[in-house]
């Protein structure tokens, strides 16, 4: 799709460029309904993502927006909208904003990218937000700690931050204004049942697998992963 037509979306409503047909839908076998939602499904993203972009740089307003069905105002999604958790404000950018990344010499030699533009079924990062957005603080400190949390959960993961050292600073309020053991306590009370620091450390002491249904358990499994594809791409 060339950056012209991409232009000119917003100016359908997101059910015309839908363009869902009801007619042709309902003679077709399973396999056939399967990719005709898929391709349905990939000019719904392509809407979301124009008229979020118009909406940015001052194309559309919010209204304009709303009307085409672009919904900030409503925590549903209806059939024929794009809704999104908001009170219907739009406010102008920060002067300076940061972004964490795992994949610094990418986005260096390239650009900051959506899942939608990586082509990513799901996100292999931090996770969280929309496919067609990229997130964003304005604020240092939190840039700060997420950074910290990424480098501490590699650590956590090849063993170089042990369990010992993990009760340790949660006991003395390691990088926190207070101890923090109470507070992990309880999450974890609820996540796998524990109810105090040595139930935590014996816990982490047994023997368990961790498994995923979405990621494969080795990088040359994911690598090797088939990309989902659109019928329109072949």
């Amino acid at each position: 799709m060339n950056w012209y037509k991409k232009a000119q979306l917003y100016n359908k409503t997101r059910k015309e460029y839908q363009n869902f047909d009801k007619n042709v839908y309902d003679p077709l076998s399973e396999e056939e309904r399967d990719i005709y939602w898929k391709n349905l499904r990939k000019r719904e993203d392509e809407w979301d993502t124009d008229v979020s972009r118009s909406l940015a740089i001052g194309k559309l307003s919010p209204e304009e927006a709303h009307r085409q069905g672009y919904d900030i105002r409503k925590p549903d999604r209806g059939d024929d909208r794009y809704s999104i958790n908001g009170e219907g404000k739009i406010s102008p950018l920060p002067e300076i904003l940061y972004h964490v990344t795992t994949s610094k010499g990418a986005v260096i030699s390239d650009q900051l990218k959506t899942r939608d533009e990586l082509d990513q079924g799901s996100g292999v990062g931090l996770g969280g937000g929309t496919d067609n957005t990229i997130s964003f603080t304005e604020n240092l400190e939190i840039a700060k700690d997420i950074y910290r949390t990424i480098v501490e959960g590699r650590r956590a993961t090849t063993g170089d931050l042990g369990i010992e050292e993990m009760i340790s600073d949660a006991k003395n309020g390691i990088r926190a204004n207070n101890p923090w053991d109470g507070e992990w306590i309880e999450r974890l009370k609820t996540n796998i049942g524990v109810r105090n620091l040595e139930e935590i450390r014996d816990y982490v002491n047994t023997d368990y697998e961790i498994n995923s249904s979405m990621f494969p358990e080795t990088v040359e499994g994911f690598l090797s992963k088939p990309t989902i594809k659109d019928e329109s791409d072949k």
